[in-house]
Formats: structure tokens, sequence, C-alpha cells
């Protein structure tokens, strides 16, 4: 009985003292509490294609029409790739590695030439012969068989001629210039065909055939000129009269306003 009345006792206590404790502790909103997100890492996830660089397009080799004028070499020709490779081309190389360069690479030739020329002053010391005699005549030196227009209009011993040519090329580019001219390199094989032979500004009637190993090129910017033609060939006629020739040609012209005086540059 004792025991019991003390546990009742106790009960009255607790359930007086809980108020006061209530009171005593501040209430806790939900809102005063900080809410922490947590967000996934970011990863990125790359699917289909663009796991993979795209291929870079490359320039592929194109039949390239070509035409040149010139007093005395004027032509017209047609630049056909055996190959899907593209005409390479040269910066800043001197004349040595492009020479080099296009002896190695035409061992196997890279490209075809059909070109069409005519010679303009050679024609015209034939056209002022035959239709102006006595004009031709006034350029005699003294009574000599000498005549200065003769030696003005002489160059090619044909007055056009077609060729074919197999070999290799390149191009001659320069960052922040245009190109004045072709700017092209040729070393290969070429055999050219013409039907007519220029004699002292007469025309004789002559089927020939020549062929020869070459190397010519052309590279002109605005502070420089390079031309060289270097051939070993020979050529064929089928008019008795004229003889047929073994020749083996070089010729290099160089113009350079930026060198120095007696100075020689490749």
């Amino acid at each position: 009985m004792k025991s019991f009345l003390l546990y009742m006792m106790l009960l009255i206590n607790l359930a007086i003292a809980m108020p006061v404790i209530a009171d005593e502790i501040p209430p806790v909103s939900v809102a005063d509490s900080p809410i922490t997100t947590l967000s996934p890492p970011d990863v990125k996830v790359e699917t289909g294609p663009s796991n993979f660089p795209l291929p870079v397009e490359q320039k592929k080799a194109a039949t390239e029409l070509v035409w040149e004028l010139d007093p005395y070499y004027s032509d017209i020709s047609l630049h056909i790739p055996l190959t899907d490779k593209p005409i390479p081309e040269m910066t800043g190389s001197n004349e040595f590695q492009v020479y080099r360069k296009l002896f190695v690479d035409s061992l196997i030739p890279k490209y075809m030439l059909i070109e069409a020329a005519v010679f303009p002053m050679p024609l015209l010391g034939v056209a002022a012969k035959s239709y102006a005699p006595d004009f031709y005549r006034g350029f005699n030196i003294g009574s000599s068989e000498l005549n200065m227009l003769d030696a003005i209009t002489a160059g090619f011993q044909e007055p056009y001629a077609l060729s074919i040519f197999l070999g290799d090329m390149v191009s001659f580019v320069r960052p922040g210039e245009e190109k004045l001219s072709t700017n092209k390199g040729y070393m290969g094989y070429m055999v050219s065909y013409s039907n007519e032979h220029i004699k002292h500004n007469k025309l004789i009637p002559d089927h020939n055939i020549e062929a020869e190993w070459k190397m010519k090129g052309e590279r002109v910017f605005k502070d420089d000129k390079l031309s060289w033609s270097f051939r070993i060939g020979a050529k064929m006629h089928l008019n008795p009269d004229i003889t047929n020739t073994l020749y083996l040609g070089l010729r290099r012209n160089q113009l350079d306003f930026k060198a120095n005086f007696l100075s020689f540059e490749a």
C-alpha cells in the first residue's frame, strides 16, 4: 500500500513539472532549419558521333586550265593529275630545295600536261619579211646580211607546237602576296610536235618531233623574280634539208630588289 502511494505521488509531480519544462524550451520551426540540397555531380556524357572528331576535309587534285601570255612564248595548257594528291605548295624554299624535290618526285609522274603554244615574236618576223619586205630590209646593218629585226624576233624554230608532258610540278606561294605569274615549277619528260620550221624568218614545211627531259619554272613576287629552264633532248625532222639535232640547254634568270650588290642567292 505504501509503495502504491509513492508511485502515485511520483506521477503527480511529473504531470506538474512537464508544462514548466515545455515553456522553457523554445519552439523549433521547420522553416528556420537550413535545408541542404545535394545536387548530382556535373558529369558530361558524350554519346553518338560527338565522341569522335570530325574528319578534316582535304583538298583533292583537280584538272586545271592555265594560260600564259608572253611576246616570245604564249600557251594554254590543261593540267591533269594522275593521283588524288593536289599540287604541293612551297613557301620560303630556296632554289636548290625546289630542284631536289622536283627531281625526286618526277621519277614517278604525277601530272600530265597537254599544251598548245604559239610564239608571237618569231611569227612577227616571218610576217614582216613576207608581207613588208622593204620595211624588213630597213633593219639591215650596212651591206651585210645581218638584220636587227631578225635578231629581235629570233627565238623558237617553230611558229607553234603541241606538247605532252609527264612529270611532277609544284606551286610557289608567299603569305600575304598575290601571284604575278603562274608561279609553278615542272620537271619531267615532254614530247612536242610541229609541222613548220623557221629559218631566217622564212617558214619551211617540216614535220618534226622533239623529245626532251626538262626542268622549268617561274617564281614571280613583288620584290623578286626567278625563272629557269634546264633541258636535254633530241629533235628529229622529216624534211631531209634540215639536220636532226641533240641539244643541252641551260637558262636561269633572277631579279631581286632586296639582294646585296654582286650577291648570289638561291
